[in-house]
């Protein structure tokens, strides 16, 4: 008698060794996910600086002025809503320019 079917010591062992490489695998997938998107965060807030950044020379702001993500939006220099891709919400921050350590002009996005 040819019988071609598996046994249940066979399937047993494939959803054993299925259930191992999931969880080995799973928790992998969910790091580099957070990973992105933490590095998405980072490349909005580098946008929303560099935005920051021109509003500021098109207008001749001060040193210590500020200027939020919702002005930026008005004036056309990002198209908003910038949604956090972390929380899933509108970022509503806003640049500001300061002094750093060696006495040059930056700029930082705040929230």
């Amino acid at each position: 008698m040819n019988n071609k079917a598996f046994t249940m010591i066979e399937v047993i062992s494939i959803i054993a060794l299925l259930g191992i490489i999931l969880a080995i695998a799973i928790p992998s997938f969910i790091s580099t996910r957070e990973e992105n998107k933490i590095k998405e965060k980072e490349k909005l807030v580098e946008l929303i600086v560099n935005s920051g950044k021109l509003y500021f020379v098109n207008n001749n702001l001060t040193l210590g002025s500020n200027v939020t993500v919702s002005t930026l939006c008005e004036n056309s220099y990002l198209q908003c809503p910038i949604i956090d891709p972390i929380d899933n919400v509108a970022m509503a921050g806003y640049v500001t320019s300061y002094l750093n350590a060696n006495n040059e002009l930056s700029y930082r996005y705040e929230e």
